[in-house]
């Protein structure tokens, strides 16, 4: 009975055939999401967007499945993805990549593309382990972004805190923000990184400085 089950005409591909893509596509959906997790720099993880690749991985094989040499399913399921609204918004363009990776994969997996699909998911995943190592895009490699909100009374050409206290300083954006109060953006090095903590109190000491925010510029590109 099992055999009969694995070999039913009523698709275009075995019903075996359709088991173990859908396996390959769930495993290659997870080593996809493992990349995302172990690559990931920034404030905007969502663990749920883990799920989503594993389920895009999948999904993108069976809609393969379904349309391959079946045009007439294919101009069906396009009408029915038309219905569909995503009002999910991506916070990071990277996340994009990785859906499309998701999707690529799985289309590969769909189309019995075993090698492409393995083959690809190893080099494409090596590429941004590679581009993690070497902090490929990072503003201020090794250093930190330093984000301090001050009112009329400070003065940062009076100040020598910012020379003391750290390696190097640089003044990398300045705007009014309204109510007399201003907001300075640094570019901070250390000779020490567990010097960031004082930099920080010492800052937050001066007279006029309201709050002082400091992040890891190896993470944060965007200021």
């Amino acid at each position: 009975m099992l055999e009969d089950f694995l070999t039913l005409a009523q698709t275009e591909t075995s019903a075996a055939i359709v088991l173990f893509n859908l396996i390959i596509a769930f495993i290659i959906g997870i080593g996809i999401s493992f990349v995302y997790q172990k690559t990931h720099q920034g404030l905007s993880y969502s663990r749920p967007f883990l799920s989503t690749l594993v389920l895009m991985t999948v999904l993108g094989s069976v809609v393969m499945m379904v349309v391959s040499q079946n045009f007439i399913g294919a101009f069906a399921l396009l009408g029915a993805f038309s219905l569909i609204r995503f009002r999910t918004i991506l916070k990071e363009t990277r996340d994009i990549a990785f859906v499309f990776f998701a999707l690529v994969e799985g289309v590969a997996v769909g189309t019995n593309n075993y090698v492409i699909a393995l083959l690809s998911t190893a080099v494409v995943s090596g590429m941004i382990f590679f581009l993690k190592k070497i902090n490929f895009g990072s503003i201020v490699k090794g250093g930190y972004l330093v984000t301090v909100m001050a009112g009329r009374n400070f003065s940062p050409e009076e100040n020598t805190t910012w020379k003391k206290e750290t390696a190097d300083t640089r003044l990398l954006h300045m705007k009014t923000i309204g109510g007399g109060m201003k907001e300075y953006t640094l570019n901070a090095f250390f000779d020490n990184k567990e010097k960031a903590h004082a930099f920080v109190v010492a800052l937050e000491n001066i007279p006029g400085i309201e709050q002082v925010d400091l992040m890891s510029g190896d993470n944060v590109v965007e200021y």
